[in-house]
């Protein structure tokens, strides 16, 4: 029996190493497409023009071709919880030749639709990625990035452009809108509160509570601003609570209908607050446009969008307009083009990437909030809940280089394996998961 022992505990260490070294490969794909997300909404793009096999062609080829190489050394490897019996090659192979396909320019479908089918083969291969590690990977990803570009742009080493708004005063702090950093700072604050959970410090909460104040008065992002303060309030509840020894828990079902259906729900709101504006605009002009004030006017630009661009099942190529600036800091607004860029997140990637592909990227949203409520883990719930709040205003991409949640939607997704030897390993050690602890839960 001890040697039987001895021997399950060497596969389950071989099996450990192994799993490292497969998420290395992941992370190798990842990590630069995270960054170039980051980048890519920044001046630095400037700079990155004088190298023209930096582009999002070229990253998606090299990032689809080493996920692509994880898939088959899992597959034929067979072990450990990466091990997936031939699907991955499957779904990754289909993945790659759809980014080729693309990449050869038959303009089947937009750019975007494409970056979605990157996106689904991003969270495909993080189906068995440590949730844990996922977040902290993303977190010091994306804090380096930001630390970076606001640096460059206080250091003039990229422009840092002031916007004026009637009587708002904004600066996009290196990046091509002003709304972008804090945007950005958001996702890093959720990512922090993630990592922390009940190990949350006030003086730690304090701090980025602060430096969320310092980036809501350059930009003046008020809503970003009220959901981070939400998101750490809420942490911090949660980690006194977990202190005093008692288990958080939702105390009613209504709270966690809304917090597994977030998305949903402000996709109702979006119809409801469209559709009303849209008849009051035809019996009632003052009340349409006090109702349009409500939401900042980004209903108004939903609609005028609607009717404008109509919606397609598969997406449709848009030139967006806003008051974003291009990466030589001209904007097309003070150029005498007319104003369309729609803010509202669902509206948006409806007009932009079609019914199909905004059902899927809802769905897959709603998918990942229902499981952590289900799951007990309220914060990423309250996180969604949170993104999905702030889309109804502000132009929240739902991309992966952008907000790194959706990874998580098939996160922990196992497919079964027949390896006699594997499960002869967990039989003897106790447990079907005992030789992956940490490893690939939700």
């Amino acid at each position: 029996m001890n040697h039987a022992m001895e021997q399950a505990q060497s596969q389950c260490q071989e099996m450990r190493q192994f799993t490292a070294r497969v998420d290395l490969l992941f992370y190798a794909a990842y990590v630069p497409w995270l960054a170039y997300g980051l980048i890519s909404g920044s001046f630095f793009m400037q700079k990155l023009d004088a190298f023209p096999f930096l582009n999002w062609n070229n990253l998606s080829i090299l990032a689809t071709t080493t996920l692509l190489i994880r898939e088959l050394v899992c597959a034929c490897e067979r072990k450990g919880p990466q091990s997936n019996d031939g699907l991955g090659v499957a779904s990754t192979s289909m993945a790659a030749m759809v980014i080729l396909v693309f990449v050869c320019g038959t303009g089947v479908f937009t750019r975007n639709v494409y970056k979605l089918f990157v996106d689904l083969f991003f969270m495909f291969a993080a189906r068995n990625i440590d949730k844990n590690g996922l977040i902290k990977c993303s977190y010091y990803c994306m804090t380096i990035c930001l630390i970076v570009i606001l640096c460059a742009s206080l250091l003039d080493v990229i422009p840092n452009y002031m916007l004026i708004q009637g009587t708002r005063i904004r600066y996009c702090l290196g990046f091509r809108y002003c709304l972008v950093p804090s945007n950005r700072l958001f996702v890093v604050t959720c990512l922090w509160c993630l990592m922390k959970e009940e190990r949350m410090s006030l003086i730690g909460a304090t701090l980025f509570l602060i430096i969320n104040y310092i980036m809501y008065l350059l930009t003046d992002s008020r809503l970003v601003f009220a959901a981070s303060i939400a998101v750490v309030a809420f942490f911090l509840l949660q980690a006194y609570i977990g202190r005093t020894g008692l288990r958080f828990h939702v105390p009613t079902r209504i709270v966690r209908v809304i917090l597994g259906n977030s998305t949903v729900l402000c996709i109702v709101v979006t119809a409801i607050v469209t559709l009303a504006y849209g008849i009051a605009l035809s019996y009632s002009p003052e009340f349409a446009s006090r109702l349009g004030s409500m939401f900042g006017h980004r209903i108004m630009r939903g609609c005028e969008g609607l009717v404008g661009m109509g919606v397609k099942m598969f997406g449709q190529s848009v030139s967006w307009v806003g008051n974003g600036l291009s990466s030589d800091g001209t904007s097309s607004v003070a150029l005498g083009k007319t104003y369309n860029y729609v803010d509202n997140i669902y509206l948006h990637v409806l007009i932009e990437q079609g019914i199909a592909f905004a059902a899927i990227h809802f769905i897959l949203l709603n998918v990942l909030s229902r499981r952590a409520v289900r799951r007990q883990m309220m914060g990423m719930a309250v996180v969604i809940a949170a993104i999905a709040v702030c889309g109804l205003l502000d132009d929240h991409a739902l991309t992966s280089n952008y907000n790194p949640f959706i990874l998580l939607a098939l996160n922990d997704l196992r497919v079964r394996t027949t390896s006699i030897r594997e499960a002869k390993v967990k039989e003897i050690v106790g447990g079907p998961h005992a030789c992956f602890e940490g490893g690939g839960t939700a």
